[in-house]
Order: C-alpha cells, then structure tokens, then sequence
C-alpha cells in the first residue's frame, strides 16, 4: 500500500546508506531507486530507474528524479525519500492508519541537532528538531512541528508523504537544481492549489546527513 522512493546520487557512501536501509526496511514496501546505485535490484528487492548526467547528478536532476518516481509509484500512499533518510519500524501501520486524504502533503518526523541564534546573532546552542517542517522567514528554516500550516510554510523533499495521486498531479519543477528552493516553490505551488500541508509527530524517520 506504500510505494517507497529513494533518490541516490553516484557515492560509494550513498550506496552504503541505501544498503542499510533496505537490510532494515519492513518488507511491505514497495521499493523503487531513482538515480544511480551499484546495488543489484534482484538480490535487494527493488525497482530501479537509473537516471543521472555526469557533471549534474549532484543537484540538477534531483526533481526529475522524483517526477520519475511519482510516475512509477503504483501503490495508494508514496514516501519520497533522499538516500540518506528511512522510515521508523512502525511508520508503515501509522502511516496507512491515518487515511489522509489525495489533497494532503505530510511532513513526517526526522529529528537532528542544529544551532539557533541568540540576540546578538550568535550560536549559542544546540537543539533537536525536526528538518521536514519549515519555514521560510526562519534562518535555519526549522518550524516549530506543532504550528499549522501558514503561507511559509514549506515541506522538505527529503522527506514528504502522500497519496501517490498527489505526486502524480503536482511535479517538481525540473527547471530548479538542488538549493534553488525548490522544495519551497513545490510546496507553495501546493498550497496555491488548496493542498493542505500537516506535520506528523508520529510519523518518524531517521537520518544521517540530511537536515
């Protein structure tokens, strides 16, 4: 009932990620890798699409690559992932449990350790938070993950759930490379068109690098 969707660049690191991962993943997911692996399908499990251009596969093709996987997904639900992210044991019932709706883009949970500003603009500690939920006026772009959806507010596409219909209406523009924000354009072309965007505290992920 879920289709997961990893996008991997060309690493040996990400290749290692993406290895775990699988090793780990609940076997009800329906697997697709978008971008380019060393790994072999048949003995991991999964459906690959190779899709990469020397030169730009660090960035450039990051919304191609999930255009290709919203278009190959074949389940009712899709969770979109960078190599580096994995759902939670539990995140495969919770997630089917909630029933949210073809109009509803969900930020899931992935905590990491960032800094925040003082007064004075200084680091002045560390704190966990949650790097899916964002917002755009904030200069490390977290959202506090129990405020509501407002007009900065933005899903980050390392990690976002929803009905594959959703993915299959709504592309990524393939006019924007990686940090051109285009997970800030997505989701506000999404809410531009009455998607309602929520965080899930339960729905949780983990993560390595992304943040």
């Amino acid at each position: 009932m879920i289709d997961l969707v990893w996008i991997t660049r060309i690493s040996d690191e990400e290749d290692r990620w993406l290895e775990e991962n699988l090793a780990g993943l609940d076997k009800r997911y329906n697997v697709s890798v978008v971008g380019h692996t060393k790994l072999d399908p048949k003995k991991h499990n999964f459906r690959y699409y190779e899709y990469w251009d020397n030169g730009k596969d660090d960035g450039g093709l990051i919304c191609h690559k999930k255009n290709i996987g919203a278009e190959n997904a074949q389940e009712k639900y899709c969770l979109m992932l960078h190599s580096d992210v994995t759902p939670k044991p539990d995140f495969y019932d919770l997630a089917v449990s909630r029933e949210y709706d073809n109009n509803t883009a969900v930020a899931p949970y992935a905590s990491v350790r960032t800094a925040y500003l003082d007064e004075m603009g200084q680091i002045k500690e560390q704190h966990v938070r949650s790097f899916t939920w964002c917002d755009i006026r904030n200069v490390f772009r977290h959202k506090d993950f129990q405020s509501p959806q407002d007009n900065w507010t933005y899903i980050s596409g390392a990690g976002i759930f929803a009905q594959t219909e959703l993915f299959k209406k709504y592309k990524w523009n393939e006019t924007l490379s990686h940090g051109q924000e285009e997970d800030l354009e997505y989701s506000l072309r999404l809410t531009e068109n009455g998607v309602k965007l929520v965080a899930d505290e339960y729905l949780m992920l983990d993560s390595r690098r992304s943040q």
